[in-house]
């Protein structure tokens, strides 16, 4: 996803799932 956290909140996308996802991004690197 290529958007600013603020746009992410605004969509209603708890900050665990946000880190999750980054985390996820980076294993799979």
């Amino acid at each position: 996803m290529a958007s600013d956290s603020a746009q992410d909140d605004a969509q209603g996308v708890p900050l665990s799932v946000k880190i999750r996802e980054r985390v996820k991004a980076a294993r799979a690197r």
